[in-house]
């Protein structure tokens, strides 16, 4: 098998297992960056099939709280599971992705109370197509869904790591849901492995 087709490196697992401190916790790094990379991609259509990169962006993501769990699990056997849970629930790892950005922030009602189970989408606001390095970008809106506590994650393109194929389009996303003063607001993904949304409004 060509090594351009493999999805992770040797060199990058040996990097990551010098960045850990145990095997369980570079195996989660690894599988999140799979994740990532999943998450970049569209759904490819092969006439009546098609595949999801989506659905297995979101396996190794669970594959990587798994993981993680079993890491602290491991390093403190003190920790109570149901504990370690709610640990990993408020984590938001860096993506170590160069061209994404995991993008977090708690949704808040009106009245000031936490916006449990609500669907929140980001879709780029270019009309044409827009390529990252070789690939074109699919435009279709991200989603994701806060939990109990308010919480969201979700991995976007960076808006830098983004090529316009028309002058005057953006590399934006605009932000839609129910509830919260994030409804409509358009945010510029940074340069960065990680940010707060609240700084991008």
């Amino acid at each position: 098998m060509d090594v351009d087709t493999y999805i992770i490196q040797d060199e990058e697992i040996t990097w990551t297992l010098t960045q850990e401190d145990g095997v369980y916790s570079a195996a989660a790094a690894i599988a999140d960056s799979i994740s990532l990379k999943y998450s970049a991609q569209a759904t490819v259509r092969f006439g009546p099939s098609s595949v999801s990169y989506g659905d297995r962006a979101t396996t190794f993501q669970s594959m990587a709280k798994d993981l993680r769990m079993k890491a602290m699990l491991r390093e403190a056997q003190m920790i109570a599971p149901e504990d370690v849970a709610e640990i990993l629930a408020l984590e938001v790892p860096s993506s170590i992705d160069s061209t994404l950005c995991r993008v977090y922030g708690t949704l808040i009602t009106e009245e000031g109370e936490p916006a449990q189970d609500v669907r929140i989408s980001f879709t780029p606001t270019a009309v044409f197509p827009v390529t990252v390095g070789a690939t074109i970008l699919d435009t279709s809106p991200r989603t994701t869904t806060t939990d109990a506590d308010g919480l969201f994650e979700i991995v976007l393109v960076r808006s830098t790591s983004m090529t316009v194929t028309t002058v005057g389009d953006t590399v934006t996303y605009r932000i839609s849901c129910d509830v919260g003063r994030l409804n409509g607001a358009e945010i510029t993904v940074p340069a960065a492995s990680s940010a707060d949304v609240s700084t991008l409004l």
